[in-house]
């Protein structure tokens, strides 16, 4: 929080703490909390996720699954009048370590 000012933050992939949270059914006040501490909220292609159904992570059997949880966070986004983006979970790294 120190260093926040100037940053646009966003609450990350399926390893965020929004994602997580939906996932585990947390109480609606405690998304709410989460919510609030991001500027805009993010969902992924079901296919980003699609570990979570071959390892059946938290219960998840299917695409549609993954899809009602982007769902959530896109109703979330638009209840708290945050902007949703769409992103493709992506991370850099140094070129050298790629090869």
């Amino acid at each position: 929080m120190q260093h926040r000012e100037g940053l646009i933050l966003g609450s990350a992939c399926s390893a965020g703490e929004l994602f997580d949270a939906i996932l585990k059914e947390k109480p609606a006040a405690k998304i709410a909390q989460i919510v609030n501490f991001y500027d805009y909220l993010e969902i992924q292609p079901v296919g980003n996720n699609e570990y979570m159904v071959r390892e059946r992570i938290a219960g998840i059997e299917s695409d549609d699954d993954i899809r009602e949880i982007n769902k959530k966070i896109v109703k979330l986004a638009d209840d708290f009048g945050k902007p949703c983006a769409a992103t493709c979970d992506v991370h850099f790294l140094n070129p050298e370590d790629a090869i």
